[in-house]
């Protein structure tokens, strides 16, 4: 496993799914009246990550449940160095379902055509 993570997340963490991971900065979001409808007062946990409906009944989670997000970092990282955009460094994200987002009620964080979409808070996110 240790040759190419994202198989090895394949081969043994079933089921598995793609989704479009948003790091969000809530505090901030809320004082520039983003998301106006959004329904949580408070930041996602530390460690918590909401998810959409379908992706998770796809992975058949609940709050509470452990989930490990594999991240490949040249898609976060390509405006920073072409060069490690390139590369093929992943990390994983060890979290837990804090919420799950009910289909077209995601209060203006995400369009509405997205339907593979998971938020994380941008502080616990990048301290981790």
């Amino acid at each position: 496993c240790s040759a190419y993570v994202p198989a090895c997340l394949d081969q043994h963490c079933n089921p598995s799914a793609g989704v479009n991971l948003y790091v969000i900065d809530s505090l901030a979001e809320k004082r520039m009246g983003l998301g106006k409808s959004w329904k949580m007062e408070e930041p996602i946990p530390k460690g918590g990550t909401l998810l959409q409906e379908g992706i998770a009944t796809l992975l058949q989670v609940e709050v509470g449940d452990p989930i490990i997000l594999g991240v490949k970092l040249p898609e976060y990282l390509h405006s920073a160095s072409p060069q490690m955009a390139s590369s093929n460094a992943f990390f994983l994200l060890l979290s837990s379902v804090a919420g799950i987002i009910k289909d077209g009620e995601s209060g203006g964080k995400l369009s509405e055509e997205e339907t593979q979409g998971a938020l994380v808070e941008a502080g616990p996110f990048f301290a981790s």
